[in-house]
C-alpha cells in the first residue's frame, strides 16, 4: 500500500512492452504507473509470487526467491536470488 492506493507489480511476458510497478485505486480502478521495467530472460519466474517475495520500498522494487534448489544438472551454476531495480530518473 502506497496511501490510499494499491501498489501492483504489472508482469508482461511479451518482451515488447516493460512490466511495470503501478497504483491502483480501489475506487475507481484508475492505473498510475510509477515504474517500468524489463527483466533479464533468466529472472523471468521471479515475479510469481508464490515462490518469490516481491518488496516495494523508496521508489525501488526487490525480487527475491523464497527457496533455492539447485543446480540442476545440466544447468548454469548460476540462478539469480535477489534482484533489485530502480529508476535512473534525476528526483
Amino acid at each position: 500500500m502506497s496511501g490510499g492506493r494499491l501498489l501492483a507489480v504489472r508482469v508482461t511476458d511479451q518482451h515488447v512492452m516493460p512490466s511495470g510497478l503501478v497504483g491502483l485505486d480501489p475506487r475507481t480502478g484508475k492505473e498510475t504507473p510509477y515504474l517500468y521495467f524489463d527483466l533479464p530472460q533468466e529472472a523471468d519466474l521471479m515475479t510469481m509470487t508464490d515462490d518469490n517475495d516481491i518488496v516495494v520500498q523508496d521508489g525501488r522494487v526487490f525480487l527475491g526467491v523464497k527457496k533455492v534448489d539447485g543446480p540442476a544438472k545440466g544447468q548454469p551454476k548460476w540462478v539469480y536470488l535477489v534482484l533489485g531495480i530502480e529508476s535512473m530518473a534525476v528526483k
